[in-house]
């Protein structure tokens, strides 16, 4: 202001304008909070088939909203049947946590399933948010939910759900591991770890962990190795090996978060009318019978296989060597005993070859969650706009009924706009604009010029 305008203004004054700048643009939290009835009954109107869910407490406060579209309800037909979920903290005038529950295509992209905004992160708000999850895309026995080990995640799932599993994430058990053997490099060994298909595999890379500090064993152990171990997990986890579909979520909608609730909601309606378009339109022009995922790992099994020597057993079975290990493969089972297209379902090298020496199509083989027309119908149905604020409100039935917003307790400070980020996050390293080397700037640049 003082450069611009020659205007002396307090910080408070300045903080108190933009307030007001950006209340009138957006709409205030207050008014958001209010309308959520008018919104949801608008997603429904434009998108038949969508499921929204609200809940007040006795004063008439906000505590929780569901929301699915109509779009994402038929694309869960057509995913692989896990679901990762995640919470993010919100960072507008009343806080609370945006929760997202997503899953993958056959290609290996983000699907968004459904969001809620609670209150707060405990074991009231997970369970119903399970609950509104479970009444949309119900539970069968091969449905999987991943998430990381918050406690209230564990609790709202045991509550709602009988037969699907839960998983743990690995990158997250990784971080609790790394906090207590700061200095072990661990990394690499954990990974492959959790990422192994047989239980010789996991062995292998166990005893290297245990080398490092036998008490990890012991706390890994502890986990349960069936919740977060590939190869004891009682289902398939396709690659949904961590949450990092969630965090991609969560970064996706960043500066989202800081908008007032029906601008997040209406921001979220719009990023899935985007991806299912563009996609829709992308898989409409594919001429491979696989997604190009599916399409690049079976070309590097297929590079794989030929440095490898196959042994018929009968017409479906197949002695397969490689190196020093012997695998065996069932074409009429699709199975092979490293697991891999067992779990995954796309041939592994050692089913390629086999596959290859009986001359028959190895798309054949794969599974149905991989093939560009199961793509097509994900994506087949689009989302609708809803109209502006002002349309939405001049179009409601049903009056005003007021939602207030919920209590909070502003915390001290100047809002945080970043998180802490963990040891093992990768943090931008700085470059030098003098010389271009990296790991200081031009200030203490001493290279030679």
């Amino acid at each position: 202001m003082k450069i611009h305008h020659g205007v002396n203004i307090s910080y408070d004054k300045a903080w108190r304008g933009r307030e007001i700048a950006l209340n009138s643009i957006r709409g205030t939290p207050e008014d958001s909070y209010a309308m959520l009835s008018a919104f949801s009954d608008a997603l429904i109107r434009n998108n038949p088939g969508t499921y929204t869910a609200e809940e007040a407490d006795d004063e008439g406060r906000f505590k929780f909203y569901f929301m699915a579209l109509a779009a994402s309800i038929d694309a869960w037909n057509y995913c692989v049947p896990v679901i990762s979920v995640d919470g993010a903290a919100m960072k507008n005038k009343y806080l609370g946590t945006l929760i997202s529950a997503c899953t993958i295509d056959g290609n290996s992209q983000i699907v968004p399933l459904a969001f809620a905004v609670v209150d707060s992160e405990n074991d009231l708000s997970w369970s119903w948010f399970f609950r509104n999850l479970k009444a949309v895309f119900g539970e069968h026995n091969e449905m999987v939910i991943v998430s990381d080990a918050h406690k209230s995640i564990e609790n709202g799932f045991n509550a709602v759900y009988e037969i699907a599993e839960h998983g743990l994430c690995a990158f997250h058990l990784l971080k609790n591991l790394k906090k207590n053997h700061k200095s072990l490099p661990m990394e690499d060994s954990f990974n492959k770890c959790a990422r192994a298909y047989t239980p010789l595999e996991f062995e292998y890379y166990m005893r290297q962990l245990e080398q490092l500090s036998p008490s990890m064993r012991h706390e890994l152990e502890a986990v349960g190795r069936h919740k977060w171990a590939r190869a004891f997990f009682r289902r398939k986890r396709y690659q949904v090996i961590t949450t990092n579909i969630s965090e991609s979520m969560k970064s996706t909608l960043k500066e989202q978060r800081e908008l007032p609730v029906i601008g997040l909601l209406e921001s979220i309606r719009s990023l899935i009318q985007k991806w299912f378009y563009e996609r829709r339109t992308k898989w409409s022009f594919q001429y491979t019978q696989l997604s190009i995922y599916a399409e690049d790992m079976i070309r590097e099994s297929l590079a794989q296989s030929r440095s490898m020597n196959i042994y018929p057993v009968d017409q479906h079975e197949f002695e397969v060597h490689h190196r020093k290990e012997q695998f065996v493969v069932n074409i009429l089972n699709r199975t092979c005993s490293c697991r891999q297209w067992d779990l995954d379902l796309i041939p592994c090298s050692h089913a390629c070859i086999a596959l290859s020496t009986r001359n028959l199509n190895l798309h054949l083989y794969t599974d149905k969650f991989y093939y560009v027309s199961n793509l097509i119908n994900l994506y087949k149905k689009g989302t609708r706009p809803i109209g502006t604020v002002n349309q939405i409100r001049n179009t409601h039935q049903g009056g005003n009924d007021g939602i207030l917003p919920p209590q909070v307790k502003r915390p001290a400070g100047r809002p945080k706009k970043k998180r802490f980020t963990s040891f093992l996050e990768k943090k931008a390293s700085v470059r030098c604009s003098r010389c271009g080397k990296k790991g200081h700037n031009c200030r203490s640049c001493k290279e030679p010029i």
